[in-house]
Parts: C-alpha cells; sequence; structure tokens
C-alpha cells in the first residue's frame, strides 16, 4: 500500500518538474534591472538572467526500501560529488523566482540487511544526470533561499558485492528528487547548503531475484546535505 502512494506522489512530483521546464522554456532572458508598466500602471522591478556554474560535494544516508520487508538499514556515503549548470530567468518578464538546473555526479548508496540473502548486502557507485526546477527568493544582495523539485537519471557502475552485478541486478535508474536550503552570494561566487531527498523509481533488482513465486521489490533512497561553490557569470 506504501509502495502504491509512493508511487503516485513521484508522479505528481514529476508532472510538477515537466510543468517548471515548460514554463522555462517559455521564458525570454533580460540583459538588467527592467521596470515594466502592469495593466495596472503600476511598475514592477525584473532582475537580470543568471548563469552559474559550479562544483557540489554531498554527505548521504543512503538505504532502500523493501517489499516486503527485509530490515533494510542504511548507509553513509561521502564519495558524492557533481557538477552543475544554473540558469535562472525571468518567467514571462514578469517574475524573477524560475530557474532550472542540470548537469554530472558521480556517487555511492547502498544498504545492510538484519538476513543479507545471498550477500545481497553492497554499496553501489553510479553516475546520474539531475534536471531540477527551482524556485528561488532573493532576500537583499547577498542570501538567496532556493526550493527545488526533480527527477534524475543513472547508471550503476560498480558495486561492493564480491559476485559483481548479475543479470537480476538492475543497472539503469532513474527516479524524483526534491528539497531546499540557502546560499550566501558575494558576486562573483555564491556559497550554497542544501538539503535533497531521492527516491528511485527503478528497481535495484528484478522482482524474481530471490524467487519466481515470492516477489521482492526494491527502490533506493537517500537523505543528503549538500554544500556547493558556483560561479556567477552575469
Amino acid at each position: 500500500f506504501s509502495t502504491i502512494l509512493m508511487a503516485k506522489l513521484i508522479r505528481h512530483i514529476l508532472l510538477l518538474t515537466l510543468l517548471g521546464l515548460l514554463f522555462s522554456a517559455t521564458a525570454s532572458g533580460q540583459g538588467g534591472f527592467v521596470e515594466i508598466d502592469t495593466t495596472f500602471s503600476k511598475k514592477v522591478q525584473v532582475r537580470p538572467t543568471e548563469h552559474l556554474l559550479g562544483v557540489r560535494y554531498s554527505y548521504e544516508m543512503t538505504g532502500v526500501h523493501f517489499a516486503p520487508d527485509l530490515k533494510a538499514e542504511r548507509v553513509n556515503t561521502y564519495k558524492n560529488f557533481a557538477l552543475l549548470y544554473t540558469y535562472y530567468h525571468n518567467l514571462w518578464d514578469v517574475w524573477s523566482y524560475f530557474g532550472i538546473q542540470f548537469g554530472a555526479k558521480y556517487c555511492q548508496y547502498g544498504f545492510t540487511s538484519y538476513y543479507n540473502i545471498d550477500n545481497m548486502d553492497q554499496t553501489l557507485t553510479a553516475v546520474e544526470i539531475p534536471l531540477v526546477t527551482q524556485l528561488k527568493l532573493d532576500v537583499g544582495r547577498h542570501l538567496r533561499f532556493m526550493l527545488d523539485i526533480g527527477g534524475f537519471g543513472g547508471y550503476r557502475i560498480d558495486t561492493t558485492n564480491p559476485k559483481g552485478f548479475d543479470e537480476f541486478d538492475q543497472r539503469w535508474d532513474y527516479g524524483a528528487l526534491g528539497g531546499g536550503g540557502f546560499a550566501f552570494k558575494f558576486h562573483p561566487f555564491e556559497l550554497h547548503f542544501e538539503v535533497l531527498y531521492q527516491y528511485s523509481l527503478a528497481f535495484l533488482y528484478h522482482p524474481e531475484k530471490l524467487s519466481t513465486e515470492w516477489w521482492l521489490y526494491s527502490y533506493p533512497i537517500r537523505l543528503s546535505w549538500k554544500v556547493g561553490l558556483n560561479f556567477n557569470f552575469d
């Protein structure tokens, strides 16, 4: 039951992400601060577009949601690095609260379990491409708050399991992510701090890994604390 509810929630998250990206595609940039006359003859100030390129490190608490429950315990990983590009734009030349972010990530995640059936416990190494719609609110010149919602795709390239991968291990991965944080801005540099939750929609194992009659569902999950250093080109 909980797995079905989670799948529905993830579908809504991905739909919201696609809508955010659609809005991003229809937005046009401005070269500086612009004043626009509204239908009520009120002038609003629009911030310029911004292009950021940065690196990010994350400490992650990882695990796997199993159904039926295998009493999996989390594995904390610290070898997680990403290279990210962020584009902040003015939606319809009016609202300056939107952005998109994508990049490449090298990461590790895994689990241990009470039963450790067939030596399944492992830590995986993967490469991923995150794609995020980011809502942001600038407070003064040096502070920014951020809210992230999006998805990711990835590929599992290595495992600590001494047997390696077999035909029941799913190596392609995809899912949803969301979180938020804040940034300190000292142009042209920005220091970002974020917390992010990541849920895989791709199984870690084929459901018939242990039995053709007793199916096992496995969804990797991650909670990460991130710090990033970005260079603002505008």
